[in-house]
């Protein structure tokens, strides 16, 4: 995996054979960021990166001018993953890693007041993270009012969104749905 555009392109992402990861193709994030910036600028963004694996949307984001990305994630090899991408990019003063499940970590960041210009979620495929978490969480709350959350689920996945939240954009490329969504 690579960067594909910004200050960092064609540095490279470390991945490795976790059983937990499903890297977004390089395809798919050209097209996510292509769609993005024209509903947003990242230019000084804050971003929330959940499921953050690699860290690889994220730091695309970075290079793209982002000012700084959050991380969740909860898996102890996708932490390290992070760690090792943010040095190694030497972008880790502009990064914050928080170690918990999507809830929890959008619950404390809720508590904390923390608000962000761009969300980006990859779940794990068929376990319809993306309905739960808009219906579940405060996710809401961590959206700015011009915000954009970005989710990537399979291709036969049935959006169900509830009442203040509305649909931008859905793109179906290879095996995912691209879905870009807005409060109302």
């Amino acid at each position: 995996m690579r960067i594909i555009a910004g200050t960092l392109k064609g540095r490279k992402i470390v991945s490795a054979p976790l059983g937990n990861l499903r890297p977004t193709l390089g395809r798919v994030k050209e097209t996510l960021f292509a769609i993005l910036e024209n509903y947003c600028s990242l230019e000084e963004a804050h971003i929330l990166d959940i499921f953050a694996g690699t860290g690889n949307l994220g730091f695309e984001a970075l290079s793209r001018g982002a000012h700084a990305v959050t991380f969740i994630e909860e898996h102890p090899g996708s932490l390290k993953l992070v760690e090792q991408n943010a040095s190694l990019l030497r972008v880790k003063d502009r990064v914050t890693i928080l170690r918990n499940d999507c809830f929890h970590g959008i619950t404390l960041l809720a508590s904390r007041q923390n608000t962000f210009d761009v969300i980006l979620m990859d779940p794990p495929f068929r376990k319809d993270y993306l309905n739960r978490i808009l219906a579940e969480s405060d996710i809401a709350r961590l959206l700015k009012s011009q915000g954009i959350l970005f989710c990537e689920t399979e291709k036969k996945h049935e959006l169900r969104l509830p009442e203040g939240w509305s649909l931008l954009r859905e793109r179906k490329i290879a095996d995912s749905c691209l879905y870009f969504l807005k409060k109302d």
